[in-house]
């Protein structure tokens, strides 16, 4: 019984030992565990100082570059509202002006194709006119001489 005791009690310090061996490992695991995550962290911190300075230097050139942009569309804008007024002033110079023939003087109305001074005194002569075609049934004009106009006249 003795030595069951004596083994017993040898076998109890082993456990002992092991035991604070084993919480020490764990102690050691623990500390380098937030020493590790310390690290991490600091790291992290750097990462976003580094990030919000390169954001912070970048911002002025960005301001300059959207500035930049904002110019050119403006630019782009006024060319085309000017490209437009052209191609309107261009139209309308391009249409035959629209006469009216109750109210046109002679030289208005010889700007009008095939008619001269003699025309264009008849057409003043057999006004008002209610339509435009009314020129040939009162005799101003030919079937003709009004097929050439017709286009270009109204009788307002």
């Amino acid at each position: 019984m003795k030595m069951r005791r004596e083994i017993f009690a040898i076998a109890l310090s082993g456990l002992v030992a092991m035991g604070i061996v084993g919480c020490q490992s764990a102690s050691k695991t623990e500390q380098t565990a937030k020493e590790e995550t310390e690290e991490a962290r600091k790291r992290a911190d750097e990462a976003g100082k580094e990030v919000s300075q390169a954001v912070k230097n970048a911002k002025p050139e960005l301001n300059k570059a959207g500035e930049k942009v904002g110019q050119a569309a403006r630019t782009v804008a006024d060319d085309a509202n000017a490209a437009v007024r052209g191609a309107k002033e261009g139209w309308d110079k391009g249409r035959p002006t629209v006469v009216n023939l109750n109210s046109a003087s002679e030289a208005e109305l010889v700007t009008l194709p095939g008619i001269g001074h003699r025309e264009a005194k008849k057409i003043i002569a057999h006004r008002p006119y209610v339509a435009p075609d009314d020129t040939v049934r009162r005799g101003a004009l030919t079937e003709a001489e009004y097929e050439a106009i017709e286009e270009r006249v109204t009788a307002k």
